[in-house]
């Protein structure tokens, strides 16, 4: 695949990505939800071959202005070492934070282990 067109292929992945994340309810509320990094792999549907892998990287600059920067990838390798090393910044473990929030839910509602429910 020569470069123009691997170039307008990622330009049309792009713009219809963005126009998919635009019209979702949710997507204004992404950042504070923690969800600054969206990564998302592209292939040709006709042909199959490989287009990259786009990352949405949540950026303010220094007028405060905020919006999502992108990135392509050539290598699906490059794209997976970058997830690794997003997850591995992360504050957070999120194993832990869900066990926490499932024995919270417990806590309030009960092991549903421990109900005896007969289904008829």
């Amino acid at each position: 695949m020569d470069a123009d067109l691997l170039d307008e292929l990622r330009y049309a992945c792009e713009t219809q990505f963005r126009y998919m994340l635009y019209k979702d309810l949710k997507f204004k509320f992404m950042p504070a939800l923690g969800m600054k990094n969206l990564i998302q792999g592209f292939s040709d549907p006709q042909t199959g071959k490989y287009i990259g892998v786009l990352h949405l990287e949540w950026k303010c600059d220094k007028n405060g202005e905020c919006s999502y920067h992108s990135t392509w990838y050539n290598k699906a390798e490059d794209a997976i070492k970058l997830a690794v090393n997003i997850q591995e910044k992360k504050p957070y473990d999120e194993m832990v934070l869900m066990d926490s929030v499932i024995r919270h839910i417990r806590m309030i509602y009960g092991d549903p282990l421990e109900q005896n429910v007969l289904l008829s």
